[in-house]
């Protein structure tokens, strides 16, 4: 089974090895907030500017799985509604 520990202990080697400079982290089930958690900066160039829960992030090519992911939810849901 998978523990958040083993997943912010990963993100965190993802950043300690200059793969990503900071990350942010919801889990969000219906309405409720399970998880959230923000880890380092927002880049590497403004050294002190570190990632809250207001930092705004460029949504960039990460749309296009969002787009896919809500249409098959739709998709499941016009299924089941038939």
């Amino acid at each position: 089974m998978l523990h958040m520990e083993d997943i912010e202990l990963y993100i965190e080697v993802q950043i300690k090895n200059k793969e990503v400079p900071g990350f942010a982290l919801s889990i969000i089930n219906e309405s409720e907030v399970l998880y959230e958690k923000s880890f380092d900066l927002t880049n590497w160039e403004d050294k002190n500017q570190p990632i809250t829960e207001n930092t705004i992030f460029r949504i960039g090519s990460v749309s296009k799985s969002l787009t896919a992911t809500l249409i098959m939810k739709l998709v499941d849901m016009s299924e089941t509604l038939c």
